[in-house]
């Protein structure tokens, strides 16, 4: 295997593809920085930083509020081991993330040695690196990326399948794949159970055994694995009643992962183009068919679910997204082997299409990243009220999510540096309204995470009696931000120390 690996760096092929792997990593890299510059922690990441607080029993109270979410334990639980090493969330967010991104790799890599097809495996890691939703996701402080590597090795693998037959030998990572896929995310599994539909339908039409079973393996262990969570979870139900179905939110997901997949609607032209182009080629029947089961179910699925339970997102239905580079990275291949001119025409032009979606998934991440709900009022409360007795600021939160108490417990005190007893939940029944004439500190309310227009539409008289303030509009001035805004005290905090 020494030899063969050391081969890739003799032949001049190899060499090649060494080489655009490499500019893809540097390519990552600078997306990643240039990303980092307008990042910030909006309402999941909290949760997440909640979650996983080094200083809490990794017993009872960590698997108390693990259970709190709609996604499976594996994440928060890496996570918690993660932040016992460095305790700050960020670097914490970032060190999983690229520990998720080199294992993964590394079964790429190794798998396509095994299989003889080192180039192909650098071509799929590159063209992985440089997709929309890896570049979003990966500085984020969720399951999301985690769960978008499982789906690249269940579509590569899946791949390898179809493409070197026996010779792979991947069911037992497929059955891994599928189990890790349903402790990472539903919708991990999800994809898992449609992409085995497509290897089970593909190996009965061409009587492949090995495409089957494979097919079983995957499938099987993410219904096992998922149906054990399912059932030992039994309030994660409750934890995705903010999700709305209709058809307004089901064409905005759509929308936001085609947006960030593939870019603007025009940008499917080529891809259909490509896809039925290759269909001349051997062996693209089985991977049209395979992959194409695998996107139809995992569309439809999320749709027939939520008929019941809402669970439709396009930051859900983007952990799907590593079957279009990979699909597209085999069809070169086939094409290639075909060999004749058109059909290095059509591989040049895959190479191209992979090229173009990059640069305009990069584009989608940044803007995506720059709408990200980020909670922006903590500066201003640190500066201001960072000598504020306990109970001085009424403190709320505009989620409907029910863990919006946890926001109110780690988010304010995260985003300000100030203790969490200088807060006091202004939703809370039992709390009871704020005098202005009593107040000693220069912030008396705080709210973040709005996302309805509603409640921004609000005049300030409005907003200060849902933050249960009892102040006339002259002692009390309302700063108005993306996602939230602030009450400030007019005899405390002049106008000319915030913005």
């Amino acid at each position: 295997m020494n030899d063969a690996f050391g081969n890739l760096f003799r032949d001049r092929g190899p060499r090649i593809f060494w080489i655009g792997f490499a500019l893809a990593v540097a390519a990552f890299a600078a997306a990643q920085m240039a990303l980092a510059a307008v990042n910030g922690f909006w309402i999941d990441e909290y949760f997440s930083a909640w979650i996983s607080d080094p200083t809490t029993p990794f017993g009872g109270t960590f698997l108390g509020r693990v259970v709190q979410d709609t996604n499976p334990p594996i994440y928060f639980t890496l996570l918690r081991l993660v932040r016992g090493v460095t305790a700050d969330p960020r670097t914490a967010f970032l060190a999983l993330d690229a520990i998720s991104l080199v294992a993964c790799l590394a079964v790429v890599f190794w798998t396509a040695q095994r299989a003889g097809m080192a180039r192909l495996g650098l071509a799929a890691a590159a063209a992985f690196l440089l997709s929309g939703p890896v570049l979003q996701y990966f500085p984020e402080g969720r399951t999301y990326f985690a769960a978008i590597c499982l789906t690249l090795l269940a579509s590569w693998l899946a791949g390898l399948t179809l493409t070197a037959g026996g010779a792979a030998r991947v069911w037992i990572g497929l059955a891994i794949v599928g189990a890790l896929a349903s402790l990472t995310h539903v919708f991990a599994a999800l994809f898992c159970g449609s992409l085995a539909a497509g290897l089970v339908v593909e190996g009965l039409l061409s009587r492949r055994r090995d495409v089957w079973i494979s097919g079983i393996a995957l499938g099987g262990t993410a219904t096992l694995v998922f149906a054990i969570w399912f059932l030992s979870a039994p309030f994660t139900l409750n934890a995705v009643s903010w999700i709305t179905f209709t058809y307004r939110t089901v064409m905005d997901s759509v929308w936001y992962v085609r947006h960030l997949t593939v870019g603007p609607a025009v940008m499917l032209l080529p891809l259909a183009a490509l896809a039925l182009f290759g269909l001349r080629a051997p062996g693209v029947r089985q991977l049209f068919v395979v992959f194409g089961i695998a996107a139809v179910l995992f569309a439809l699925l999320p749709i027939a679910i939520s008929f019941k339970t809402p669970i439709i997102s396009g930051r859900y239905w983007a952990i799907g997204g590593p079957l279009v580079p990979v699909f597209l990275v085999f069809l070169a291949r086939a094409l290639a082997l075909k060999g004749d001119r058109p059909a290095r025409i059509a591989t040049a032009g895959v190479v191209v299409y992979l090229l173009a979606i990059g640069g305009l998934g990069f584009k989608a991440a940044r803007e995506n990243t720059l709408d990200k709900p980020v909670w922006s009022g903590g500066e201003i409360v640190a500066e201001l009220a960072g000598k504020c007795a306990p109970g001085s600021i009424h403190v709320l939160s505009m989620s409907l999510q029910p863990f919006a108490m946890t926001t109110f417990t780690a988010g304010f005190p995260m985003a300000s540096g100030l203790g969490p007893e200088v807060f006091v939940d202004a939703a809370a029944g039992e709390t009871p309204p704020l005098h202005i004439s009593d107040a000693t500190c220069p912030v008396v309310g705080w709210a973040e995470h709005i996302q309805d227009v509603e409640t921004f539409n609000r005049t300030d008289d409005e907003l200060v009696r849902r933050m249960k303030i009892e102040a006339t509009p002259e002692q009390v001035r309302v700063v108005r931000q993306r996602t939230g805004f602030l009450v400030l005290n007019t005899a405390l905090a002049p106008a000319a120390s915030t913005p």
